[in-house]
């Protein structure tokens, strides 16, 4: 399905972290959760990642929640309401290329300790304002952070 999702342009990005086992930590859950209202009116670029706690987010914000997907399940966000993520995700190789590696100097000259997740949340240009298309869906994998967070 996000394959498809891809290669008919329907989504950007596809994101494959678990919504219902995301592992630990995740933060949206542990910082936002009961708070969405408020979060979303100072940090608006986190509203895709209440998908995790909210059953129905297109009911509650259909204006910012598509069903671009309905088998399998996958809801649809602009790049201005869903923050990058280092979690696992498909991408097309040349739309990487063409928008990042070959425009942004940082990115494509990078240090070993770079920070895209950084980057492309804070820089100006770089993913908020694209208005990139990200689709969300079951997902399959889990945040573990063994080190800090156990199994």
């Amino acid at each position: 399905a996000g394959i498809h999702l891809i290669e008919s342009n329907t989504a950007h990005v596809v994101k494959y972290r678990s919504r219902f086992n995301a592992g630990k930590p995740n933060w949206a859950e542990v910082s936002y959760k009961g708070r969405e209202e408020d979060i979303f009116g100072i940090q608006p670029n986190l509203l895709c990642n209440f998908y995790h706690f909210i059953d129905r987010p297109a009911q509650r914000w259909p204006q910012h929640f598509d069903v671009c997907s309905e088998n399998p399940l996958f809801y649809c966000v602009d790049s201005e309401f869903c923050n990058w993520t280092n979690n696992p995700f498909l991408i097309n190789k040349h739309w990487w290329f063409e928008n990042y590696v070959h425009k942004f100097a940082q990115i494509n000259s990078a240090e070993p300790d770079f920070n895209l997740e950084g980057f492309m949340n804070w820089q100006q240009g770089a993913w908020n304002d694209r208005h990139w298309i990200v689709a969300e869906g079951d997902g399959m994998f889990k945040h573990c952070d063994a080190n800090n967070f156990g199994q």
